[in-house]
């Protein structure tokens, strides 16, 4: 289906203003709810697809009743269509023609929306480029929606660079749009310069190659798996690639199926195919060991649904005389981590005004919070998860 991109409208901030007005009626009893004009069509003078787009931007604790609320003035509610932490729905009519999702407040996605619409409403000559390359791409006779996005990619990514997002923000979203943009050389690069990597603090190089009872090194499972994967692999950094993506894609994630068996120890998990982030990389990390790849267990405290915060573990692996945070946590829609050298491709990124961060120190083993909480646990989606480390 053809792209259409028409010259702006001196009617669409009016049109968002009839509609959210009678949204802000209807979420008058929820203290955080805003209703933000967002997209091309909130840029004056931008060229657009003629339809609004709106986003209703909530607390996490106030997400469920906005659902309720949006339903009792006719809008119908389509699930997350597979983006987490944001809500679809179809208007009761389609005059004005928009989009209307209900968004937790602070995540990625809801930042990346403000931050191009505050730059190109403050930065014409970023806006008139942005609608060039908008208007070359729907003039194109074959042009399809997918094309469409990634082909402003690149422009998108120069004015997030005037954006407040960090280089790994902007780099998550670069891959959201266009996800062979690492394949085609795309710049991630704003004011700030090159991609930064964690910055660890780790212990003498020998003390990532041992084992313990969690991180089972020397289990002949371990081993026999690590041969497996190391065979017509003798370059370390492909060896580590392949069994990245085994813990990852092979075992999965407990929360992701339901699964409530709890999982800690590398054959543990290896038994039973399934483990939360802690366990899957116990795992990689033994069988990384069991090969001589010097391998830390890393964690981030993020925040969860309920406001609270929440522990994440993930590796990091020592390759080319450094070290290089890994995921194995597992993909699904809204989470795509990649085994990357050059920059971070990780779960998640941390968001410090969310009281989130990346624990700087590089643990030989499995920080002691986590075994607590999983060795006093009978049920992995029901436990209490560690909240924050020593």
């Amino acid at each position: 289906m053809p792209v259409e991109v028409v010259p702006y409208s001196s009617s669409w901030p009016e049109q968002f203003e009839l509609i959210a007005r009678e949204l802000r009626r209807a979420l008058a009893t929820l203290s955080s709810a805003r209703v933000e004009h967002v997209g091309s069509t909130s840029v004056p003078g931008l060229a657009a697809k003629p339809v609004l787009d709106i986003d209703v931007i909530v607390d996490g604790v106030e997400m469920q009743a906005t659902v309720a609320a949006m339903g009792s003035i006719g809008y119908v509610h389509r699930g997350d269509l597979g983006v987490a932490d944001r809500e679809a729905f179809h208007a009761p009519d389609q005059s004005p023609r928009r989009n209307v999702y209900v968004c937790r407040a602070g995540t990625l996605s809801v930042r990346n929306h403000l931050a191009v619409r505050d730059v190109l409403r403050r930065r014409t000559d970023l806006r008139d480029e942005y609608a060039a390359v908008k208007l070359a791409l729907a003039a194109e006779p074959d042009m399809d929606i997918d094309t469409y996005i990634a082909g402003k990619s690149a422009v998108l990514q120069k004015v997030l660079g005037e954006s407040d997002l960090s280089e790994e923000e902007r780099r998550q979203i670069l891959l959201l749009n266009d996800p062979s943009a690492g394949d085609k050389g795309l710049s991630l690069r704003g004011n700030e310069g090159k991609l930064r990597s964690m910055e660890l603090v780790a212990e003498p190089l020998n003390r990532y190659l041992g084992g313990d009872g969690i991180v089972q090194t020397d289990d002949p499972e371990v081993i026999a798996l690590g041969a497996v994967l190391r065979s017509g692999r003798p370059d370390d950094v492909e060896f580590v690639r392949a069994a990245f993506e085994w813990v990852r894609d092979t075992v999965a994630h407990a929360s992701d199926v339901g699964d409530a068996r709890v999982t800690l120890s590398a054959t543990a998990v290896l038994h039973d195919n399934v483990g939360l982030c802690y366990a899957k990389s116990h795992l990689l990390a033994a069988v990384l060991r069991s090969q001589g790849i010097p391998t830390g267990l890393c964690y981030q405290r993020l925040a969860d649904e309920t406001d609270g915060h929440v522990i994440h573990g993930l590796v990091a692996v020592h390759l080319n005389d450094t070290w290089h945070r890994q995921d194995p946590r597992g993909n699904k829609p809204g989470i795509d981590a990649q085994f990357s050298l050059d920059s971070e491709r990780l779960a998640y990124v941390v968001d410090e005004r969310r009281g989130e961060k990346d624990y700087q120190r590089l643990y030989v083993s499995a920080a002691d919070e986590v075994v607590a909480a999983l060795r006093a646990a009978d049920n992995v989606l029901t436990c209490q998860l560690p909240t924050d480390l020593e």
